[in-house]
């Protein structure tokens, strides 16, 4: 989710704490779903200080900012990378959303383009649980500049593991 909220077009909004996986409910109030962040393993909650309005279940040491910090498949690393190419790559800070037809018969794959004057990035999502390997015919895969979880170029096809995102600047 945080791949396609950073590549789609618009300013991308979240409530504090989505950037590491906290979730929340509202039907207690807006404040359950702006839980304090928790940035060390050992960090205590705020839950006194809130009048109990925090769910310490589920502010555990591996969704805090340290742990996360040090795993390269954590939530918080899918937000700094795609937020960073964001910042890097003005196509997808600003640049107009682009269809992208060569791959509509695959249906756990959404691909579009980011274009701006200047840039063109192509990017794939893949929806589903299982990878899968695409074909593209005019879309170019020589410049990778970022992916999560699993994508590789052989032989001119894409393969795309399953939950993951590529960008490839065209």
């Amino acid at each position: 989710a945080a791949a396609v909220l950073l590549t789609c077009s618009g300013e991308p909004y979240k409530y504090q704490g989505e950037e590491l996986g906290y979730w929340g409910s509202k039907s207690g109030g807006d404040e359950y779903v702006r839980t304090p962040v928790k940035w060390t393993k050992s960090g205590a909650t705020a839950s006194a200080k809130l009048g109990g309005r925090v769910d310490n279940a589920m502010l555990t040491s591996s969704i805090s900012v340290e742990a996360q910090s040090s795993d390269p498949s954590s939530v918080l690393k899918v937000y700094r990378d795609f937020g960073k190419a964001r910042e890097k790559y003005e196509a997808l800070a600003t640049g107009e959303l682009g269809v992208c037809s060569e791959v509509s018969s695959l249906p756990s794959i959404c691909a579009y383009y980011r274009k701006s004057a200047n840039q063109n990035i192509l990017v794939v999502h893949n929806f589903g649980s299982a990878a899968i390997s695409i074909n593209f015919t005019t879309a170019k895969l020589d410049n990778l500049i970022l992916s999560n979880g699993t994508a590789a170029v052989s032989d001119g096809r894409l393969n795309i593991g399953p939950w993951s995102s590529a960008l490839f600047l065209q």
